[in-house]
C-alpha cells in the first residue's frame, strides 16, 4: 500500500485510526480518520467506493477513537 500512495512513507502527524479496506478479491485501499490519507489501490474500479468506506466507518469512529484513545 505504501508504494502505491503517491506520497509513499510521508510521517502521519497527531492521533490517527487506520481502517484497511478489504473485500472478498483482496486489499481495496487504507483509510487513515481525519483524511490525511485516503488510499484507494489504482488497480480497483468500484463505482462510489470512496463514499461507500466513509458510510460504513463514519458510525464507528467514535467508539474506536474513544477505545484507542481515551
Amino acid at each position: 500500500m505504501i508504494n502505491d500512495h503517491p506520497r509513499e512513507a510521508d510521517p502521519l502527524v497527531g492521533r490517527q485510526l487506520r481502517y484497511l479496506i478489504g473485500y472478498r478479491y483482496g486489499w481495496l485501499g487504507e483509510f487513515v480518520a481525519g483524511m490525511s490519507r485516503f488510499l484507494i489501490r489504482l488497480s480497483v474500479q468500484c463505482r462510489n467506493l470512496v463514499s461507500k468506506v466513509l458510510s460504513l466507518s463514519l458510525p464507528a469512529l467514535p467508539d474506536d477513537y474513544k477505545r484507542r484513545f481515551g
